[in-house]
């Protein structure tokens, strides 16, 4: 298996995870959070094959441009996530583990990679799955702590949109 072959498999994996976490949560904004997700892993994919086939591709992210704004109206609607037995948080967490696993993946492509221009497409995938990863901790604070997250100033600025 060469290495767009194994990308593109954890892409479809946490594609599936996504999609069945969003299936599984009874908390509509948790659900909309795994879809998104579940969207960039996608088009993660998508590029992953065009980059296989020999077609140079541009990585967006496109999950959290509305993330933070969920987040604050949350709070102004006084409506945290509904998360009574833990499954949000526990999705949350193994959400993370996969974007973990996918940030070391992309990092150890990109050393390898004596293609320049494949060895800058590793290193913004690299980043962007980093994004995600940090997007899931938060979110995790944010369930304990949600008035602290979004005052924290690392949330604030926190500039999901920003390309890698």
């Amino acid at each position: 298996m060469d290495l767009f072959d194994h990308a593109i498999q954890m892409e479809k994996d946490s594609y599936s995870f996504y999609l069945e976490a969003a299936e599984s949560l009874q908390d509509t904004t948790a659900q909309r959070i795994m879809l998104e997700l579940a969207q960039d892993e996608r088009d993660h994919e998508k590029a992953l094959q065009d980059m296989k086939n020999g077609t140079q591709t541009d990585l967006e992210i496109s999950i959290a441009g509305g993330i933070k704004s969920i987040f604050e109206q949350m709070i102004e609607a006084e409506n945290n996530f509904r998360d009574e037995d833990g499954c949000i948080a526990d999705v949350l967490r193994r959400g993370a583990e996969i974007e973990r696993m996918s940030v070391e993946l992309y990092h150890g492509f990109a050393e390898k990679d004596q293609q320049p221009h494949e060895r800058e497409f590793w290193k913004k995938l690299q980043k962007i799955e980093e994004k995600h990863e940090k997007l899931l901790r938060l979110t995790l604070e944010y369930i304990d702590k949600p008035n602290i997250v979004l005052e924290n100033a690392e949330f604030l600025f926190y500039d999901y949109n920003k390309a890698p």
